[in-house]
């Protein structure tokens, strides 16, 4: 396969949750640019959080997928590029999550996606339920998505895969010529979008013909020396 776009999850992939990029990552990421690889950021962060995160580690990547799919930022052309809307079910259940939970817990400044994050992580699992419950009415409406520090609320319809999608109609790729990079269940539809997978750490997910590296490390070391064939053939 002829890659040319390497697409990575954050929290999890790139890095631990709530702690920075490792040197020794940034430096492999730098490297990967070097060789040609071009950098897509796949995150249920915000543009503003990737855009950060991508200066930290030194990296340009072309786009960021913002909020689990719901954005797609341009970063050369500074053009965003909104999947879709909130919606009024998603504004329902933040005002019940304000007034249910009150100053226990904070939202992200997100454009469309609700994110809930406990002040205390140890109340994810108690606030995550009542969320399942609230939004159980909207079920084929609103996916949730719990992660270890917060919830994700955001409209059915879309996700990573289909924001990543939209990045290859705009780049003029196909999927044979992306491989994506992710330790989670959100990053599976993204799996099935691009020509080879790779999964990060031990978690229960699958995905055909997917490689799993037990860290993020082991799979830069690889996708050097896959970029580094191409780029020399």
């Amino acid at each position: 396969m002829s890659f040319k776009l390497a697409v990575f999850d954050v929290d999890g992939t790139l890095a631990e949750i709530h702690r920075p990029a490792k040197l020794e990552v940034s430096r492999k990421l730098r490297g990967l640019e070097k060789l040609g690889a071009k950098i897509v950021l796949a995150s249920g962060k915000n543009v503003s959080y990737l855009l950060g995160f991508a200066r930290g580690i030194g990296v340009k990547p072309v786009f960021v997928i913002a909020e689990s799919g719901c954005l797609v930022f341009d970063v050369e052309k500074a053009e965003l590029k909104k999947m879709v809307e909130m919606t009024q079910e998603m504004t329902i259940i933040k005002n019940e999550a304000l007034e249910q939970f009150g100053e226990s817990v904070w939202l992200h400044p997100n454009e469309v996606q609700l994110t809930i994050v406990p002040k205390d992580h140890k109340k994810i699992p108690s606030i995550a339920s009542y969320v399942h419950k609230a939004t159980e009415p909207f079920k084929d409406e609103l996916a949730v998505i719990v992660h270890e520090d917060a919830i994700d609320v955001l409209p059915a319809e879309i996700d990573k895969g289909k924001a990543l999608l939209e990045v290859l109609k705009i780049l003029r790729m196909s999927k044979d010529e992306v491989v994506a990079i992710g330790d989670s269940s959100n990053d599976v539809p993204m799996f099935r979008n691009a020509g080879q997978s790779i999964i990060i750490g031990n978690n229960p997910i699958a995905h055909h013909g997917a490689k799993r590296f037990s860290d993020i490390s082991e799979a830069l070391d690889y996708l050097k020396d896959v970029f580094g064939a191409l780029n020399m053939s």
